[in-house]
């Protein structure tokens, strides 16, 4: 489910990062920044979320628990 999460997140960001920096809907620079803003964070938390997930798959297939 966590990489799910990352996956989507990241997929999710990515599209509207690029629709956002294509888009020619008169957006002002302050608007780009700040969304910029937050779909780093977002991407952040989700690339968090991820690495969680990927060291769980991994612990879970090995068979340690430490």
């Amino acid at each position: 489910m966590l990489l799910a999460f990352a996956t989507w997140n990241w997929w999710l960001w990515g599209t509207r990062t690029w629709n956002l920096l294509t888009g020619d809907e008169g957006r002002t620079a302050a608007f780009i920044a700040i969304h910029l803003a937050l779909y780093a964070t977002s991407v952040a938390i989700a690339t968090a979320v991820g690495v969680i997930g990927w060291r769980m798959r991994r612990e879970g297939r090995s068979g340690t628990t430490a």
